[in-house]
C-alpha cells in the first residue's frame, strides 16, 4: 500500500445518523464521509443513500486537488462490522465503488468479518487496520428455493462481485469453504493475496495517468518521483510526535511531494 495512502486522517462526525433495531448504526459524516458500525442489515443501504439526499455526498464526483500537490482527497467509508445480509452488503459495495470511496476498517477494536468484508472489497483504497475474517454465508431461515439451489447462486453471485470489484474470484471459493460457525483471520499475506490492501488496479491506473500529465511528466518518472516522495514522508513524519496530527500529515506530505518534485505545473 502507498505510504502516503497510509495515514489516518481525524473524522468528525456530524449530527445526522441513521440506526433501527433491524439495522446498524450509519452516521453521514463531515465532508461527505460516511461510517457504518454494527451487523449489516436490510435497510441500511436505504440509509447510506439518505445521507447522498441530505446533500452530505455532494461533492462526491469532484476531485478536491490541493493547490500545491496533485493529491486527490477521497471519500472515505469506515467499518467495524460482525458481517449480516450479505446481498445488502453487495448493494452498499456498489454504492461505495461508483462514488470512488476509500475504505477504512478502524485499528482500536475494529473488525470486518462474513459480509463485510464485500464492503472492504469495494474500496478504490482499502486500509485493513482492524481484524478481517471470512467465513461461509449462511440462512437465518429457510430459503425459497432448496438449500443446494441457494448456496450456488450465493456462490456464483459473490463472484460475480469480486470480479466487478476487481477482487480474485477465488475469494468467493475461500469463504465457502469455511463453515459458518468457524472463522478465518486474514493476516497480511491474504489480505494482498485477494487485493484487499491495495489500491484498485483501475483506479490506481487512471490516478497515475491523470497526476503524470498534471505534472507534466511521463509515467515513469512520475512513478520514481512517488517513490521517492514516501521516503521523504517517512523522513519527515520520524521527527514528529506520533501518532501523527492532521497538521503534521498534511505538512510532511507537501513537503516530501515538494522535494521529489512533485509540484503541479503551472500554465
Amino acid at each position: 500500500m502507498n505510504k502516503l495512502l497510509s495515514m489516518v486522517v481525524t473524522i468528525v462526525a456530524i449530527s445526522v445518523s441513521y440506526s433501527s433495531s433491524n439495522a446498524a448504526q450509519v452516521d453521514c459524516l463531515e465532508g461527505g464521509d460516511i461510517r457504518l458500525i454494527g451487523k449489516i442489515e436490510v435497510g441500511d443501504y436505504r440509509n447510506i443513500v439518505d445521507c447522498e439526499k441530505q446533500s452530505l455526498l455532494a461533492t462526491n464526483h469532484k476531485s478536491d486537488v490541493s493547490e500545491e500537490t496533485n493529491q486527490t482527497s477521497l471519500k472515505r467509508f469506515v467499518i467495524s462490522s460482525p458481517g449480516g445480509a450479505v446481498y445488502e452488503a453487495m448493494k452498499i459495495g456498489k454504492f461505495i465503488r461508483e462514488n470512488k470511496m476509500w475504505v477504512m476498517v478502524p485499528r482500536d477494536g475494529g473488525i470486518c468479518f462474513s459480509a463485510c468484508v464485500y464492503l472492504l472489497a469495494a474500496g478504490v483504497v482499502k486500509w485493513p487496520y482492524g481484524d478481517i475474517a471470512i467465513h461461509r454465508p449462511y440462512f437465518d431461515s429457510k430459503p425459497n428455493q432448496g438449500y443446494d439451489a441457494a448456496l450456488k447462486k450465493v456462490l456464483e453471485d459473490s463472484r460475480a462481485y469480486f470480479w466487478g470489484m476487481n477482487i480474485p474470484e477465488s475469494l468467493a471459493d475461500e469463504m465457502f469453504s469455511i463453515s459458518p460457525q468457524d472463522m478465518k483471520m486474514l493476516g497480511d499475506a491474504n489480505l494482498a493475496k485477494y487485493r484487499l490492501n491495495q489500491v484498485d488496479m483501475a483506479f490506481d491506473e487512471e490516478r497515475t495517468i491523470i497526476n503524470a500529465a498534471s505534472y507534466g511528466l511521463s509515467r515513469e518518472e512520475y512513478l520514481a518521483r512517488l517513490k521517492k516522495s514516501e521516503k521523504f514522508m517517512d523522513e519527515c513524519l520520524s521527527t514528529v510526535a506520533r501518532p501523527a496530527s492532521t497538521s503534521n500529515v498534511v505538512r510532511c506530505s507537501n513537503l516530501a511531494y515538494k522535494k521529489a518534485g512533485l509540484q503541479i505545473q503551472k500554465e
